[in-house]
């Protein structure tokens, strides 16, 4: 099963940290930050290149995409222990 939140096919997350992450990235997608499509083709992208665990490919290339967009998006480690960073 699937993490399915705002619509948005995000692949499998199984970890807590990793749920937490796939749910900011969900809230920047709700406030426009970043768009739905750009999303959904990293994850396709992800998946390609791993069906097995695509996580890690997904996670570096948001990090890569939202930097080209100035959106700062903070590696899942971040998301182990903390809350939600804040956004401005």
């Amino acid at each position: 099963t699937g993490v399915q939140t705002c619509a948005l096919p995000i692949f499998r997350a199984t970890r807590t940290d990793q749920k937490a992450y796939v749910a900011y990235v969900v809230k920047l997608v709700r406030q426009g930050k970043i768009q739905r499509s750009l999303v959904v083709a990293i994850e396709r992208y992800a998946i390609r290149r791993n069906e097995s665990f695509p996580f890690p490919f997904f996670e570096r290339a948001m990090k890569y995409e939202c930097g080209k967009r100035g959106v700062n998006l903070p590696p899942v480690k971040q998301f182990a222990s903390t809350k939600l960073p804040a956004t401005r």
